[in-house]
């Protein structure tokens, strides 16, 4: 992630959002999550960024207790933490999180396909190739993001467990400011593919096609995080695809 530490929230940026988010008819306490959980994923809240919550207040035009409310949710969600005398800051990951994250995943993802897969009813799978082909009418990365999830909640949720699929969705939700970061887009080709082995009902197939897909993108975010932590010196260096 990029430029790790930073102090001071992007006050232009956040009022911008805030006059976006506060056009909604929702609670107030809703579109604040939203447009915290919106800040933290597109980078505008950085990784390891201090959220005060008078300054975030201000930005959105709302009391504390809203921004405070955000904040927890945030928190159970992986996406900030709460420091000891310092406040809530943006979350940050270690590569080794990242393993650890994505190994989890392997496991949880890889059960909840074998479990989902041969459940799928055809009006779930025709969802699934709507939300499919939605996704990849997305330019935008976050919406891009936003239309991978659903699909797969959509998917999982076929399980009929709904203690699996929350874990599930907090773990991704964990790592995808840095699949944004780090411009790694899901490859869509190999949604098609996954939604072929589901037609099929193939759970097991299902399984260590999950389980495959996840190792690769692991060792890839892996490299590219650790190599964004080293000291920067002349040059650039060049991404890998992740198609």
């Amino acid at each position: 992630m990029k430029a790790i530490g930073l102090e001071v929230a992007p006050a232009a940026g956040l009022e911008a959002l805030a006059r976006q988010g506060m056009q909604d008819a929702r609670p107030v306490e809703l579109i604040v999550v939203d447009m915290l959980r919106r800040a933290v994923l597109t980078g505008l809240l950085e990784a390891g960024q201090l959220l005060r919550q008078d300054e975030l207040a201000t930005n959105f035009g709302v009391s504390r207790m809203p921004v405070r409310v955000a904040l927890r949710q945030l928190e159970s969600e992986g996406l900030v933490r709460h420091l000891p005398r310092r406040g809530f800051v943006v979350a940050t990951l270690t590569p080794q999180e990242i393993d650890e994250i994505y190994e989890i995943r392997a496991l949880l993802e890889g059960h909840a396909m074998r479990l989902a897969v041969p459940q799928l009813a055809e009006d779930r799978l025709r969802r699934l190739e709507r939300l499919l082909a939605a996704g990849k009418q997305q330019k935008d990365p976050l919406h891009l993001l936003e239309a991978r999830e659903k699909f797969y909640r959509e998917l999982y949720e076929a399980a009929g467990r709904t203690r699996l699929v929350r874990l599930i969705m907090q773990l991704r939700a964990e790592v995808a400011p840095y699949l944004l970061a780090q411009q790694m887009p899901a490859s869509t080709e190999s949604h098609a593919e996954l939604l072929a082995i589901c037609r099929r009902r193939d759970g097991h197939a299902a399984e260590e096609f999950m389980r495959t897909h996840l190792r690769r993108v692991a060792a890839m975010l892996r490299d590219l995080v650790t190599e964004d932590r080293k000291p920067k010196g002349g040059g650039g260096r060049t991404r890998p695809s992740t198609k």
